[in-house]
């Protein structure tokens, strides 16, 4: 059928076969999941509920990813309809790669649910820089769930040609090392937090803040963006990029 679920103690693992109905040329320019896929995915959360983290796995996207030109076809046809299936199940990350650009968002779904979608990029494609400007990467994530949220960190190694993998490297142009999701505050209350623990000290270590805000760490990086952004509004400076664990921040204010 081209769907199957992969049942472990900690976590529910939903696989889809997006090129299941490719029989043809006019047919592979896209992803697909039917509606009878769908109604037997539905049929099987409602018969199995659980409690445990929900990963599903696909390989094209199910949400419309044009961005640097990558073009509107390809998108997975019913991807809405299954990311509003997977929202409803509390599907706590979806996965998918086809396109070579990492991506970390909170897509709203649309019965206005919220769902991670995780654009894993490329591992290893040779024309990858070409296309997309982004390097190959390779992800860990964790995920932390219990009955009220879920929370996750994404760490990620990028491959440098004739270096290696690199896990400390911030590429403007690509995706952060260190990353995450989950965090559903305002990015103000986080900076309020942030200058509270600062105080009028003029030099804290960076990891007093973050062993006290573990949710630094489980900001997208578009929040991440943000929260720097106000920081440095605010004058409150931090030794390197968020996603590179910086060892201070300062206030030129303080004491």
């Amino acid at each position: 059928w081209g769907v199957t679920f992969v049942e472990k103690d900690d976590f529910q693992l939903l696989i889809i076969n997006s090129v299941f109905y490719h029989h043809n040329t006019s047919e592979s320019v896209k992803g697909k999941v039917s509606t009878s896929q769908i109604a037997k995915i539905t049929k099987y959360l409602e018969s199995n509920k659980t409690e445990k983290i929900k990963i599903a796995l696909l390989h094209h996207h199910p949400v419309q990813h044009s961005r640097l030109d990558l073009g509107t076809d390809d998108v997975v046809e019913n991807g809405e309809k299954l990311l509003d299936v997977l929202a409803k199940y509390s599907f706590d990350i979806v996965i998918h790669g086809h396109k070579h650009d990492p991506w970390l968002r909170n897509q709203i779904t649309e019965s206005q649910r919220n769902i991670t979608i995780f654009s894993s990029g490329s591992f290893s494609a040779t024309s990858n820089i070409i296309f997309t400007s982004k390097r190959n990467t390779f992800h860990i994530v964790e995920i932390n769930k219990n009955s009220k949220e879920v929370k996750g960190t994404i760490a990620t190694s990028t491959f440098l040609p004739k270096v290696g993998w690199i896990d400390k490297n911030h590429d403007i142009h690509g995706f952060p090392p260190l990353t995450g999701f989950g965090y559903k505050d305002s990015i103000d209350k986080l900076f309020l937090e942030i200058k509270d623990l600062v105080g009028d000290r003029k030099i804290v270590n960076w990891s007093e803040i973050t062993n006290l805000l573990p949710d630094i760490y489980h900001l997208t990086p578009s929040q991440t963006e943000e929260l720097e952004e106000t920081l440095n509004k605010n004058r409150l400076i931090i030794s390197s990029r968020i996603s590179l664990k910086p060892e201070i921040i300062s206030n030129p204010n303080g004491k």
